[in-house]
C-alpha cells in the first residue's frame, strides 16, 4: 500500500480552466480566446460543459495510472466544485461522481471550495510522521507552520512549486506595501507578525495538479524535493 497526496483537482469548475490555462483541456475557440489576451473576452468566455469534463476525465486517468486500488490518497483542498444550477462557474455534479472513478482510499482535507460544496470534510490539517520527520499537510499556505520542516500546502495552483518559508515570509512582507484589499491586508499583516520572531527554516511544497502534471506525488518524490532543496540543489 503507497500514500500519495493531491490538490486543486476541481473537478466540475468550468471558470478554473481559464482562471489557471489549463489548456490542453480547451476546445479551439476557448483556446484562441484565452491566447488573444483580451481580457474583456476571456472575462465573457464561457468555458462548455465538453471540456469541464475532459479536464476531469484526464485527471481521473492520470491518478489511476499512478495510485492502486488499496492505496491512500490525501487530497489536499479543493477537490471539485458544485453547481446548484448547472450555469456559470461549474457544473451540478456531485462529488460522487468522481471519487467512485479514482483508485484509493481518500482523505479530504477542506480547501476553500470545500466550504460551499457536498464534500463535507472538517478536516483542516494534518500531521504525517514518516520516516521519523513530521509533515504538515495544510491547503492555504498562509496557515502553514515553520515549525515543521515539510509543509505540505496547495490553493496558489501554478503561482510557484516550492518555496523556502523564509522567501514565502519576505514575499508577504511586500505584499503588504502593494494596493490590495484592506480585509486581505489586515490578514497579512496577521501573519507576517506571528512569523516574524520565529526560525524559518521549512519548506513549502505546493502539491497541486497544476505543477504536477495533473497527478498525485508520492512521498518519495517529496522526500527527494527536500533533501535536494537542503543541499542548495533547489531554489
Amino acid at each position: 500500500m503507497n500514500l500519495w497526496i493531491t490538490s486543486d483537482e476541481h473537478h466540475g469548475h468550468s471558470n478554473i480552466l481559464k482562471y489557471y490555462n489549463r489548456l490542453e483541456f480547451m476546445n479551439s475557440k476557448e483556446i484562441a480566446t484565452i491566447k488573444s489576451g483580451n481580457i474583456e473576452n476571456i472575462r465573457k468566455l464561457k468555458i462548455c460543459e465538453e471540456s469541464t469534463l475532459k479536464m476531469s476525465s484526464e485527471i481521473i486517468q492520470r491518478h489511476n495510472s499512478r495510485v492502486e486500488k488499496n492505496d491512500t490518497v490525501i487530497h489536499n483542498g479543493d477537490y471539485f466544485f458544485y453547481s446548484a444550477n448547472n450555469k456559470g462557474n461549474g457544473l451540478r455534479i456531485k462529488s460522487e461522481y468522481y471519487t467512485e472513478q479514482l483508485n484509493g482510499h481518500h482523505i479530504f482535507i477542506q480547501g476553500h471550495h470545500d466550504r460551499k460544496n457536498n464534500l463535507k470534510t472538517h478536516i483542516r490539517s494534518l500531521v504525517l510522521n514518516i520516516g521519523g520527520m513530521n509533515i504538515n499537510v495544510v491547503h492555504n499556505p498562509l496557515h502553514a507552520n515553520p515549525g515543521y520542516p515539510i509543509n505540505l500546502t496547495a490553493h496558489v495552483h501554478n503561482l510557484w512549486s516550492l518555496m523556502s518559508f523564509n522567501d514565502y515570509y519576505k514575499n508577504k512582507k511586500k505584499e503588504l506595501t502593494k494596493k490590495l484589499p484592506q480585509k486581505y491586508l489586515k490578514t497579512i499583516q496577521m501573519y507576517v507578525d506571528k512569523w516574524k520572531e520565529v526560525e524559518k527554516e521549512s519548506i513549502l511544497i505546493n502539491v497541486g495538479v497544476d505543477v504536477r502534471n495533473f497527478k498525485p506525488m508520492s512521498f518519495d518524490e517529496i522526500f527527494t524535493i527536500y533533501y535536494r532543496w537542503k543541499k542548495g540543489k533547489l531554489k
